[in-house]
């Protein structure tokens, strides 16, 4: 219930006049899930005020690092697109400065990760390796954070890649590149699944706001995602996703978030077991048992025990063909 009120500032509706200031209990959530600067901005609450401020200039700062990155890929001849919440937030979102981002997610062909990480050098990014570096890495320079990607996931975790075609279709968006409006709501849906739980809770509630956001400015075509999702065997886990925001979106939303769950949905059994999982938060609440989490839940994120089977023993094997500063070769 708390979600829905601090998600109730997308439902459209006129507020109450003069605009009552939200409750501490629900200012607490507003500012731990990102919302303080759509609160802010619809609510006038003076404090909200100074969360707003500080995401706005979090946000130059990162679109100031995102021109200069992407200016400096281009006159490399290197394709790449800005995605998840870097890319809705300026495609969707009624001010882009609203949305907080910890990092900016960049992604490129695999045949040009080891190019675009001396070409990011060079310019300055410090780049910090990570033992088993599978598909993505991180660059950071003067408190701003890269994160480069060559994949949605480790390799196997998916049919067909979730990257494939993604840079490709990319599109230009206030002289930067980002993924094109349909792949962001396509990879919004997934990430949330498989890299956040699914859940409000495990996700937060800003990552709810970007699916709002996108279906309200661009309503999908669900038989077409259907589609797509079923090609990669990661329609169940967009499914999990809808079925989380339908718990916490606004009324105005429910017919097509519905259409979305009809759409998508797995088998009876296979629903009602992980739609039993959403409903009781169990994601967040065996947050500390990540096994538990990834063995009960993520792997039955999957479409088939086939797709199950195949993501568990990618993850389970060692690194293969790493060099010596423990990145993966992808030469």
């Amino acid at each position: 219930q708390l979600y829905r009120q601090a998600l109730a500032i997308l439902s459209g509706d006129p507020l109450p006049a003069p605009n009552p200031a939200p409750s501490p209990r629900l200012t607490k959530c507003i500012l731990e899930h990102g919302l303080a600067p759509l609160w802010h901005a619809r609510t006038g609450h003076p404090g909200l005020r100074d969360a707003r401020h500080g995401v706005a200039a979090r946000y130059l700062q990162q679109r100031s690092a995102m021109e200069e990155v992407g200016a400096t890929l281009d006159a490399a001849g290197i394709a790449h697109a800005f995605f998840k919440g870097t890319a809705i937030r300026e495609l969707f979102w009624p001010d882009p400065a609203f949305r907080s981002a910890d990092d900016i997610d960049l992604l490129v062909a695999p045949e040009d990760r080891d190019r675009v990480l001396r070409v990011l050098s060079g310019a300055g990014f410090d780049h910090r390796p990570t033992p088993a570096q599978t598909h993505e890495t991180s660059l950071a320079r003067d408190g701003i954070e890269i994160d480069l990607h060559w994949g949605i996931h480790r390799p196997g975790h998916f049919r067909i890649p979730m990257q494939s075609g993604v840079v490709a279709r990319r599109t230009r968006v206030t002289g930067v590149w980002t993924a094109c409006p349909e792949d962001c709501f396509c990879l919004a849906l997934v990430i949330t699944a498989f890299g956040d739980y699914a859940t409000a809770s495990t996700a937060g509630l800003h990552r709810m706001a970007d699916l709002l956001f996108m279906m309200e400015r661009q309503p999908p075509d669900w038989n077409e995602l259907r589609q797509s999702l079923t090609s990669h065997g990661a329609r169940t886990g967009a499914w999990c996703t809808l079925r989380a925001l339908s718990l916490v979106a606004p009324d105005r939303f429910g017919e097509m978030i519905a259409a979305g769950l009809h759409a998508l949905r797995p088998g009876f059994v296979h629903r009602g077991y992980l739609g039993a999982w959403i409903a009781a938060d169990l994601p967040a609440r065996l947050g500390r048992h990540h096994w538990v989490r990834q063995a009960a839940f993520s792997l039955a994120m999957h479409d088939s025990l086939g797709d199950a089977w195949r993501a568990l023993r990618h993850k389970l094997a060692p690194p293969q063909n790493t060099s010596g500063d423990g990145r993966q070769d992808l030469s």
